[in-house]
């Protein structure tokens, strides 16, 4: 039975270790094994956004390919905050997996070149060469960049010029497995498109801390044009974004999101973008259930001219454990004017208790916004995940 590559991936370390014997070239600064620089690259493990207590280490996979956005236009009485997030995890992971997925294939071979604090992988997936290369800077900090060609045809005089697509670093300090530390690591997708024909652009760069226990990822999308936006005139002008994502492995964990959307609006047939605020929260309960919130907001582009100052959305929800469908327990969804009045809105109450104080005191109202979630005070670019019970 085939592996998934993931999973084959962890465990490279350990089979180029036994295969090289476990003995590391020699270097009079920083000798290192080639199990070791292998080990010292980002996974999806390392790099993956998170929604709720199950490890989306594979969200990249997920089939979602409409936006947060055409969700909500076909939907407009209903919110359904915590499948939105799971749809912008989804993809944010998938682009990130662009990436890795090359990464991940090229240290399953042996290298094509060695030193001794520097190896280099170099192997060929759907028409595309790769060449990831791993350099040991200090005892623990390590740095990588990965370069991609097309195949060259055989009959071709010009050898296509490998483009570096991607880089980043890693410190293992305190780390307790293979890909894990502290980093960065940036994203071009303009040169990924470059040489794969795929219909993106933009640059994503991203800083982790990932030690085993906790993964905290904060990502910055600069003028992104997603896979599925190209062909879309809704979406298909360069927009940025920032996300700072946080789990604690049986406690809980947060999201935080801030893009820039186009909102149709009959009044406005230009396209403007507006601007999306969002904050989803979870914890997992003594009884082992998870209990979340989570809070969004528009604000801007064609919803000025339809004279709406912003539009407030709201779900809480519950399930029984980690792996049920979260029942919604409270959820809201709402146009406001400048003064703070309703002009039109939904909200569904179900329970005594349908939202958990513990994930935010009160609640917005449907009648005016004097309890409406504070977007002002949550930073998007910090890169500090927003509290939950258990941080």
């Amino acid at each position: 039975m085939k592996k998934p590559l993931r999973i084959i991936a962890l465990a490279t370390p350990l089979a180029l270790l036994a295969a090289c014997g476990g003995a590391a070239p020699t270097s009079a600064e920083h000798p290192a094994t080639v199990a070791e620089l292998a080990a010292a690259t980002p996974s999806m493990s390392t790099l993956a956004l998170a929604d709720g207590p199950l490890d989306v280490s594979d969200s990249w996979s997920a089939q979602f390919s409409s936006s947060l956005l055409s969700e909500m236009r076909g939907d407009m009485d209903h919110p359904h905050l915590f499948l939105r997030s799971e749809e912008v995890v989804g993809r944010v992971n998938r682009h990130i997996y662009k990436f890795l997925v090359h990464l991940e294939d090229a240290i399953l071979s042996r290298p094509a070149i060695t030193t001794g604090d520097t190896a280099t992988w170099e192997t060929t997936r759907h028409g595309i060469d790769a060449r990831l290369t791993v350099k040991k800077e200090t005892p623990t900090a390590y740095s990588w960049t990965l370069d991609l060609a097309p195949v060259a045809s055989p009959a071709g005089t010009v050898v296509p010029t490998p483009i570096t697509v991607a880089s980043g670093t890693l410190d293992t300090a305190g780390a307790t497995g293979p890909h894990q530390g502290t980093g960065g690591i940036s994203l071009d997708l303009g040169k990924l498109a470059s040489v794969t024909g795929a219909e993106v652009a933009g640059t994503i760069d991203a800083h982790f801390d990932n030690l085993g226990d906790h993964r905290s990822v904060s990502v910055h999308a600069a003028d992104i044009v997603w896979d599925t936006d190209s062909r879309n005139p809704w979406r298909a002008a360069p927009r940025s974004a920032d996300y700072v994502s946080y789990r604690r492995a049986g406690v809980g964990g947060s999201l935080k999101v801030s893009e820039e959307v186009a909102f149709p609006v009959a009044a406005a047939p230009a396209i403007t973008t507006a601007q999306l605020g969002l904050v989803n929260r979870w914890y997992l309960a003594a009884d082992k259930s998870v209990h979340g919130r989570s809070d969004a907001q528009f604000t801007g582009g064609q919803l000025s001219a339809a004279k709406v100052a912003k539009i407030v959305a709201l779900t809480c929800h519950q399930g029984a454990t980690a792996k049920h469908t979260p029942v919604e327990g409270d959820w809201l969804l709402k146009a406001e004017d400048a003064s703070g009045a309703t002009l039109w809105g939904f909200e569904s109450v179900r329970g005594i208790t349908p939202c958990d104080p513990q994930l935010g005191a009160t609640v917005p109202a449907l009648k005016n916004d004097d309890t409406d979630f504070d977007f002002s005070a949550v930073s998007f670019t910090d890169g500090k995940p927003y509290e939950f019970p258990g941080l």
